[in-house]
């Protein structure tokens, strides 16, 4: 009893009252934040000392500069703190502090009396009197293998759908798939995976660059849960005939930074510790299908408030990964229809590209987090399938599942190809391209974001250049939607032929302009029939032979 009766003091002390919530409710992890980063031994000089090569590039290449938020840790204040009899957890550089277990009060109490200890919080508790059943980050439904979803993109197997949905499948045919870029998979556990054959190339060709279980803080991440492994197989399957994800030749960091078990705020700090460590060996992306909004001991969950990108652990790390050049995907969550109905965090952070879910034929899925944030930021940005999404299982099967988990790693995956295929360009530029190109983006709502994304136009975008060949002949606007201006800087002859092509070459419409007055801009009207993508307008004549790449939005 006394040991109950000094626990009670210390979560009163931490601002938490229990007694409502019964003696079960022991607090077991604590985050001891900093107050600076003194008596470092390391350098802003010489930060090849705690980042790699890859993960100094990408800032050189992006002009960002090293700041104190690369700086680990101080030793010198962990030792203070492992002096005091406190068990040392996980590391967080960028938020600042260290993840503690005590023992005592004594040992808490010591802890605090420490000069550079800015703040104490209660990040989980152990001996729950009941297990609620709760909504947690996935909603995995696996059904049973059905018939091909396009015959036409049958290399792509099940996948054909959802890789077609976003023009990525031109993509593969131009051969971009995520070769060079590197992406950093946190989650809750990747069963299985070092099993699979629709996985074994991964490993055969070292795409798996490192493992790290930031809850058991060992490398073995093949346990906890097939989540993980279902993520992944979206983005780096290879079943021929069958199945390829969104980015099967990238390069994988797994990071298992999520207990399935449980729903605590020491697994955003875990999130954290994951992004740092994925920063440092210079990761390119991450995606994180996991989202926290409410967790086991109701004092510590977050309010709609708290969703303002700000406030949340994961999403400060979040925010901060960002600023280190990373682009972070994020799923939206699979709250839309409960009580919370918005997304959590880290999704609701400001430079996170947000997924939502929508279906195989388009359509809003109803159980995916809406926005906008707290901050009234739109969120999602993007959707994707995430309703009846086609993945691989740890039998080597294809199944299909339901979630943002799932429609996160589908524009991952493509992203990365997207990358590859434009090097030079930021992560911010990734992912406003992305929003760009993405079917609502002039109308966008908190269902969907922006829409569904057009990789091919995404690249065009980053390109910016909308023409193949220089001539007296310009078109505004580009993209566009029904209406087509064609300005000419020489006199066109009466039987100049205007022809619109797809990128194959194949005749798609054979144009009348109408002139407007006396100028030399013809309009084309009634073009709203196109489908949204990359065209040819060709003009030929007797005074002229001119190609444009235009682009239906």
């Amino acid at each position: 009893m006394r040991v109950y009766l000094a626990w009670v003091v210390v979560v009163a002390f931490l601002g938490i009252a229990v007694n409502s919530f019964g003696q079960q409710y022991i607090p077991d992890r604590f985050f001891v934040k900093f107050t600076d980063k003194k008596h470092t031994n390391y350098s802003l000089s010489s930060p090849e000392a705690f980042l790699s090569k890859r993960a100094l590039e990408r800032r050189d290449r992006m002009n960002i500069a090293i700041d104190s938020n690369d700086l680990p840790v101080s030793r010198f204040y962990l030792d203070s703190l492992k002096k005091t009899g406190a068990q040392l957890l996980n590391t967080t550089k960028w938020l600042n502090g260290v993840v503690i277990s005590v023992d005592t009060l004594k040992t808490l109490n010591d802890i605090l009396a420490q000069s550079f200890v800015k703040t104490i919080d209660t990040v989980r508790y152990l001996n729950v009197l009941t297990k609620k059943a709760k909504q947690k980050k996935t909603r995995l439904n696996e059904e049973s293998k059905a018939e091909h979803i396009n015959d036409d993109i049958e290399d792509y197997g099940f996948a054909g759908g959802q890789i077609q949905m976003l023009n990525l499948h031109k993509f593969y045919q131009d051969g971009y798939a995520g070769e060079g870029k590197r992406i950093a998979v946190l989650d809750a556990g990747f069963s299985n995976v070092e099993t699979m054959m629709s996985l074994g190339h991964l490993f055969d060709r070292n795409q798996i660059k490192a493992t790290y279980d930031f809850v058991d803080r060992d490398p073995d991440v093949f346990h906890g849960s097939f989540h993980g492994q279902a993520v992944l197989s979206i983005m780096a399957a290879r079943l021929p005939g069958n199945y390829l994800g969104s980015a099967p030749g990238a390069d994988y960091l797994l990071l298992r930074t999520e207990n399935a078990g449980s729903e605590y705020p020491v697994e955003e700090l875990n999130w954290a510790s994951g992004a740092e460590f994925a920063d440092s060996l210079g990761a390119d992306i991450i995606n994180s299908s996991l989202g926290y909004t409410t967790f086991d001991f109701p004092p510590l969950s977050y309010s709609y408030q708290d969703m303002n990108g700000n406030t949340a652990y994961s999403s400060k790390a979040a925010s901060i990964a960002s600023n280190k050049g990373m682009l972070v995907v994020s799923s939206a969550g699979n709250l839309g229809s409960s009580s919370w109905t918005y997304v959590g965090a880290p999704a609701d952070a400001d430079s996170v590209l947000t997924v939502g879910a929508v279906n195989q034929e388009q359509v809003y899925a109803d159980f995916s987090s809406i926005g906008p944030n707290s901050n009234g930021k739109l969120k999602p940005n993007v959707t994707a399938v995430g309703e009846g999404t086609a993945f691989v299982n740890s039998y080597d099967q294809v199944s299909y599942g339901a979630g943002t988990s799932f429609s996160a790693p589908l524009i991952a995956g493509a992203a990365a190809s997207l990358w590859q295929a434009n090097p030079e360009v930021t992560n911010m530029e990734l992912k406003s391209a992305i929003e760009k190109s993405a079917s609502q983006y002039l109308s966008p709502d908190t269902l969907k974001g922006y829409g569904i994304p057009n990789f091919q136009l995404a690249s065009v975008i980053l390109q910016k250049r909308p023409e193949l060949s220089s001539g007296p002949v310009s078109v505004t606007p580009n993209p566009f939607r029904n209406r087509l201006y064609v300005k000419s800087e020489i006199n066109l002859s009466e039987n100049t032929v205007f022809e619109i092509t797809d990128m194959k070459g194949r005749l798609v419409s054979k144009l009348t302009p109408q002139k407007q007055g006396s100028s030399d801009i013809f309009i084309f009207n009634g073009l709203g029939h196109l489908s949204q993508g990359i065209y040819i307008l060709r003009i030929s004549g007797e005074n002229i032979l001119q190609t444009l790449k235009i682009v239906k939005a």
